[in-house]
């Protein structure tokens, strides 16, 4: 299932280590259009919660960007 203003195929998860905290810490990334501060709050708790639903996992950073900036494969495919 999608969350709306989240273009399909460009969102990318990934670990990042915390040395503060000596664990990872999971960040998602997700392109919109959206440009309000309000509208952008919005989806990030849209995004966490689905993510918590569905999967059952806690997002601890998720970063809204203008559409195109996730950098794609040849093949179409999100590059990490």
């Amino acid at each position: 299932n999608m969350v709306p203003h989240v273009r399909k195929g460009c969102v990318i998860a990934f670990g990042v280590q915390d040395p503060k905290i000596a664990t990872e810490q999971l960040v998602v990334v997700a392109e919109t259009q959206l440009s309000s501060t309000d509208e952008k709050n919005n989806l990030v708790q849209q995004i966490i919660e689905k993510i918590n639903l569905e999967l059952a996992i806690t997002i601890d950073q998720v970063v809204l960007v203008r559409p195109h900036s996730v950098p794609k494969t040849s093949s179409g495919k999100s590059r990490r």
